[in-house]
């Protein structure tokens, strides 16, 4: 039995074997990186969520705009503002704009 207590030596304490309790520092301080990590990518996809970019292309909306005013001070006759709205709208990849072709003037 003798031998039994030469033998014997006390468990050791990972870290600086000051304090039993140096992993559990480790282990606070990755949840609290994970934790950022979840908050901040969160945000993020909120935010990319709610800026989503609108319909319409900005180059084809700022277009649109130009031909309803060529439209609208007599440059064009309305059969090629028809067919240049339709165009444009094509090229932007949306869908065409609602136009009123009930009536002819």
């Amino acid at each position: 039995m003798t031998h039994m207590r030469e033998r014997f030596t006390p468990p050791q304490f990972s870290g600086s074997g000051q304090f039993p309790t140096d992993g559990i520092w480790i282990h606070d301080g990755f949840m609290l990186a994970m934790t950022i990590v979840v908050v901040v990518a969160t945000v993020w996809i909120i935010r990319m969520v709610m800026h989503r970019p609108q319909h319409c292309h900005p180059v084809t909306g700022a277009a649109l705009q130009e031909l309803d005013l060529r439209y609208a001070r007599g440059e064009l006759k309305r059969d090629d503002y028809l067919q240049r709205r339709q165009d444009l709208a094509q090229m932007g990849g949306g869908h065409e704009p609602h136009v009123d072709t009930s009536q002819k003037s």
